[in-house]
């Protein structure tokens, strides 16, 4: 930075400071203090301090009075707080909450387990039932339009494409159908 431009910027800012100084200072004439007030009015026009501490009095009991007549509050039977139940498994799907004999590593994934999800199919000749195109998502979000033949990530190859559902065979040979939800 060039000296002008630093001594210009620096003025800027004194000047914002003493803007903003100004702003926030009252001039010493506007301000008005307020004159306490007199020993007689706090106790009432011209009442005795007994008269004034019988009246405070009747009026306390007034105010219990009134706060015991308000009626209950009634509980409501419905709780906003309360969960709804869990709704039941999808088909395919394992239930966390049934017991499993088999050890974990030597069950197959469901097919609902696949990197990929079937979210359509448009068919080309729906009465012959052939020649459509699924429609899969990836978890990553990319879509994927696919043939009979065509590779699918995780190692899948479509196999066929019905009017419901999608066929993946995996390297060993499995079957696996994507049906639509």
């Amino acid at each position: 930075m060039s000296a002008p431009r630093i001594a210009l910027v620096a003025a800027g800012g004194a000047l914002v400071a003493a803007w903003l100084a100004a702003a926030t200072t009252a001039p010493a004439g506007d301000v008005g203090v307020a004159a306490p007030p007199p020993a007689a009015a706090v106790a009432g026009e011209g009442t005795q301090p007994a008269a004034a501490a019988e009246e405070l009095a009747a009026d306390m009991e007034r105010l219990r009075q009134r706060r015991e007549q308000t009626p209950a509050l009634r509980m409501s039977a419905r709780n906003p707080f309360s969960l709804a139940p869990p709704p039941p498994p999808r088909p395919g799907t394992l239930d966390p909450s049934a017991p499993s004999s088999a050890p974990v590593a030597s069950r197959r994934p469901p097919a609902s387990r696949l990197a990929v999800e079937l979210i359509g199919i448009a068919m080309e000749d729906p009465e012959a039932g052939s020649g459509g195109t699924g429609i899969l998502t990836t978890p990553g979000g990319d879509v994927l339009l696919v043939r009979t033949g065509d590779r699918v990530p995780g190692g899948y190859r479509v196999d066929a494409v019905g009017p419901s559902s999608v066929t993946l065979v995996d390297g060993g040979g499995a079957r696996h159908v994507l049906a639509l939800p």
